[in-house]
């Protein structure tokens, strides 16, 4: 039997609009993510590849204005906050989800942990100070706690998705998300799904960014810059050469109308902006409900796929608004046929 789950998931931002933005040169950092392309494609047997897995790592590097005032650097303190929008951290069984692996995130500095490793979400790890010209890379392994019989029900594909985001000065007044970024891991144990002869079942998973909360309004329409709000997981074990997916992206309330923030309270006041996939530039940035076709599979043989969302020419009507708290809520969905 062949069984496909079609989910909705939401993903809210909010606007705080304030005063307009200065416009002079600020202090910065590069901050580099990177992931091992192993972890995402079903490389990994976690039935004997469990410990010390590799999942990535972050450098957090000086802007040049730091170089053009090098007695202004301050190196840290940074904070990374990892979470998991399934709560604790677990790969999942994608044919039953029910069926789980306990994970634990563990961070390193030059091979050396920097603290123990954590199960639970969130896990808040502060980062040592680095000086100017030193910036240390910060590694991602992962202990998974797979059962060690190999039964045969646990047997198949599994994913998870884990986020980082990372800060200075958190938990201060000063406190800036620098940068964040969704991992998705894609595995198996044992035998994967289409070697099992496994009914066919997907999932979609949306993880909505820090930055989709108080978004300063002014400031982004001031600088015509973009802003990352969110991450979309499409995981499926469905390995059919005439199956086709499509994830579809729309505001609620009027799925036909443009994409737009909401005033809360008071006059009614919205402010439109587009929605663009950063890692899909052929799809340009829209205004109205648009899909993301699935096109490629993973190197495992199965469709899958992920990218995240932005948003971008914010008020490109240029009305006159009021300041205020403004929410806009977008609709994913997943279609198959």
């Amino acid at each position: 039997m062949i069984t496909r789950t079609e989910k909705l998931l939401f993903l809210i931002i909010i606007l705080t609009i304030v005063g307009m933005p200065s416009l002079f040169a600020e202090p910065g950092y590069q901050v580099d993510f990177q992931q091992d392309l192993n972890s995402t494609n079903d490389s990994y047997d976690i039935a004997y590849y469990n410990t010390n897995v590799s999942l990535g790592q972050v450098q957090i590097l000086p802007n040049d204005y730091y170089y053009s005032h090098p007695t202004e650097w301050v190196g840290g303190p940074f904070t990374l906050v990892v979470s998991s929008p399934f709560g604790n951290f677990n790969m999942f069984q994608i044919s039953n989800q029910t069926n789980t692996f306990p994970i634990t995130v563990k961070i390193l500095r030059g091979g050396v942990p920097v603290t123990s490793g954590q199960t639970t979400s969130p896990y808040v790890v502060e980062l040592p100070n680095q000086s100017l010209y030193y910036s240390p890379v910060y590694q991602f392994l992962l202990d998974i706690a797979v059962h060690p019989g190999k039964p045969k029900p646990l047997r198949g594909n599994y994913y998870s998705v884990i986020t980082f985001e990372l800060y200075a000065d958190y938990g201060t007044e000063n406190q800036q998300l620098l940068e964040e970024r969704t991992y998705n891991l894609f595995t198996h144990y044992v035998s994967t799904d289409s070697e099992l002869g496994s009914s066919i079942t997907t999932d979609l998973v949306v993880d909505r960014y820090a930055t989709a909360s108080n978004i300063d309004l002014p400031s982004l329409q001031n600088s015509g810059g973009s802003l990352k709000v969110g991450s979309v997981s499409f995981f499926s074990n469905d390995s059919s050469d005439t199956s086709t997916y499509a994830i579809s992206v729309s505001p609620v309330g009027d799925p036909f109308g443009p994409f737009t923030f909401i005033r809360s309270g008071g006059t009614t006041i919205t402010i439109p902006y587009k929605v663009f996939i950063p890692s899909k530039p052929v799809l340009g940035s829209q205004r109205y409900a648009f899909t993301v076709p699935i096109e490629t599979k993973s190197i495992s043989g199965v469709w899958q796929d992920s990218f995240e969302l932005g948003i971008t020419q914010i008020n490109y009507d240029s009305i006159q608004y009021a300041t205020g708290a403004y929410t806009s809520n977008l609709k994913i969905e997943l279609i198959s046929e």
